[in-house]
C-alpha cells in the first residue's frame, strides 16, 4: 500500500514549501549577519548608520518580532520524516508538504504542540522522494522498531552468555589438565621412591668412569700433538 502526501509536484520543480522563516534560519544568512556586524564595528560604520531615521530602525526591529509567526507558518508547511534505519540510527528529514513525497507501507503519523507533523518510517530516499513504512497491514513502524530492538538486545545477551559459557568450559579444561599433570608427577615420584636405587647408582658411576676415560684420552692426544711441534 502506498500513499501520496502533499502536492503532486515533483521535487525537481523546486516547490518544497519554503518560507522566509526558513531562509533566515539558514546558517549562511546568520553568518552574513554576524559578518556585517563585525565589519561595521571594525570600520566604524555605526556613525553613518546613526544618520538613518529612527522610524526606519524601529520598523526593522519591529519586523523581527514577526519571526515566531513565520516559524509557525513554516512549521505548518513542512513535515518531519523520522527515519529509523536500524535500532541504533535515527535521521530526521524536513520535507515540504508541497514536494509530494510518496510513502510505501504503513507509517506512524504524529502531530506536536508546535504544529510540526512527524511521520515515522523505516527508510527515505531524498533522490526519489520515496519513504518506506511497514509492509504489514496493522503493523506500524514503532512496532517494527520495538521488535527489532528487543531482538537485538536478546541477541546481544545470548552472545554474552555463549562467551561466558565458552570461557567456563576452557577454564574447566585447563583445571582438569593441571590436575592430571599434578597426579602424574605425584605417581612418578611415588614410583621412583619405591624402586631399588642400586641400578641407578651403578649406571651413574659407569657414566662417570666413561667420562673420565674420555678426558684421559683427550689429554694424551693433546700431549702428542704438542710433542710433534
Amino acid at each position: 500500500m502506498s500513499q501520496r502526501v502533499g502536492s503532486p509536484a515533483a521535487p525537481a520543480q523546486g516547490r518544497h514549501g519554503l518560507s522566509w522563516a526558513a531562509l533566515f534560519n539558514r546558517w549562511l544568512i546568520i553568518g552574513l549577519i554576524v559578518l556585517f556586524v563585525g565589519m561595521g564595528t571594525l570600520f566604524d560604520w555605526w556613525g553613518s548608520i546613526a544618520s538613518i531615521p529612527v522610524y526606519w530602525l524601529v520598523g526593522v526591529i519591529g519586523g523581527l518580532f514577526w519571526l515566531p509567526y513565520f516559524n509557525r507558518v513554516h512549521a505548518a508547511k513542512q513535515t518531519q520524516l523520522v527515519v529509523y534505519e536500524s535500532p541504533n540510527r535515527m535521521t530526521i528529514y524536513r520535507v515540504g508538504r508541497k514536494s509530494g513525497f510518496t510513502i510505501e507501507g504503513s507509517p506512524v503519523s504524529l502531530m506536536s504542540k508546535t504544529g510540526f507533523r512527524r511521520i515515522f518510517v523505516t527508510g527515505y530516499d531524498p533522490e526519489t522522494n520515496n519513504a518506506t513504512g511497514s509492509q504489514i497491514r496493522g503493523y506500524t513502524t514503532l512496532d517494527f522498531l520495538a521488535n527489532v530492538k528487543t531482538f537485538d538486545r536478546l541477541a546481544t545477551k545470548f552472545t554474552e552468555h555463549l562467551e561466558e559459557d565458552r570461557l567456563t568450559r576452557e577454564l574447566v579444561a585447563v583445571r582438569q589438565a593441571q590436575g592430571v599433570r599434578d597426579q602424574a608427577i605425584k605417581w612418578v615420584n611415588i614410583g621412583l621412591s619405591s624402586q631399588d636405587p642400586e641400578p641407578i647408582i651403578t649406571e651413574l658411576e659407569a657414566l662417570d668412569i666413561m667420562r673420565a676415560d674420555e678426558e684421559i684420552e683427550t689429554s694424551v692426544e693433546v700431549g702428542e700433538v704438542l710433542d710433534e711441534f
